[in-house]
């Protein structure tokens, strides 16, 4: 589901690049603390006059409406499946929003919520409340024209030009990335994930480190820096840091010293000294 939510975003982004950039300012998923949890709003409009809030799906097959459970049912192939209603779903996050932009002392911007259904092939099923339901839901290729009539009932300006500015300044200040756990994520366990320097002609394993270069024993390729994607997937897989111990461990080396050497010679932000340094990537 999480790359289908990207897919639909990028596909809403298509239409939205319609939009004249000096009246719309747009921002793809922004995140931000409420409470001792997150709110991750997929799509915000800003404007003068109003904010737009997208909640995007990437669903296909037939989608029903249903109102007194507070679900949209999906059918496809045969098989049925049930979420929660992203109309009832986006007010919650419009509720967290406005909680949130009146600390920057913004109130008065009317912020609208749109679910926008990214692939046309969907049959969306609206049941018995088809007006106030088609008010809150559209495709993907409607959103200019959404928009467009929106910006005509709208014409109030709530944001002068330094104000707008500040809250896009804050949108992207308190703006928190999700940290991804892959293994997590995908099940994997960390004692499964292959160690050693990987050849990047025959995908193989296990390069030897001989002479100041990386040589693979399968098909004879020879490399200066081929530990450099190891160390990379290490920290982006395993752990946020990592020591000359974890490193000869992981790289399949006998000396701690070249671990040193190779760790000290990539640029990695560090903390502490000798046996007990850790290299890490930098936040910035």
């Amino acid at each position: 589901m999480k790359w289908a939510g990207y897919r639909g975003e990028l596909i809403s982004d298509y239409y939205l690049r319609e939009l004249p950039e000096k009246d719309y300012y747009i921002f793809h998923d922004l995140r931000y603390p409420s409470g001792h949890s997150h709110f991750q709003i997929d799509s915000l409009i800003l404007t003068h006059y109003f904010a737009l809030h997208l909640e995007i799906k990437n669903i296909s097959g037939s989608i029903s409406f249903n109102e007194d459970f507070r679900q949209i049912i999906q059918r496809k192939n045969d098989i049925l499946k049930a979420y929660q209603d992203p109309i009832a779903q986006a007010g919650i996050h419009q509720r967290h929003l406005k909680k949130l932009m009146a600390g920057w002392g913004i109130s008065d911007l009317p912020i609208i919520n749109l679910v926008v259904f990214s692939k046309p092939s969907t049959i969306l099923e609206a049941g018995a409340n088809r007006a106030q339901i088609s008010r809150n839901v559209c495709f993907a290729f409607e959103l200019v024209e959404r928009i467009e009539l929106l910006r005509k009932f709208y014409l109030d300006e709530k944001l002068g030009s330094k104000e707008i500015k500040k809250l896009c300044k804050n949108l992207v200040k308190y703006h928190t990335t999700k940290c991804y756990d892959p293994l997590k994520f995908y099940n994997i366990s960390p004692s499964k994930v292959i160690t050693g320097v990987q050849c990047k002609t025959c995908f193989s394993f296990g390069m030897l480190r001989k002479h100041g270069s990386w040589i693979c024993p399968k098909c004879g390729w020879k490399s200066k820096d081929a530990h450099v994607q190891a160390i990379y997937d290490y920290l982006f897989l395993l752990d946020s840091k990592i020591s000359n111990r974890k490193c000869c461990e992981f790289l399949h080396l006998s000396s701690p010293f070249i671990a040193n050497y190779l760790l000290s010679t990539m640029n990695l932000s560090h903390s502490g000294f000798n046996k007990d340094r850790f290299y890490f990537l930098s936040d910035s």
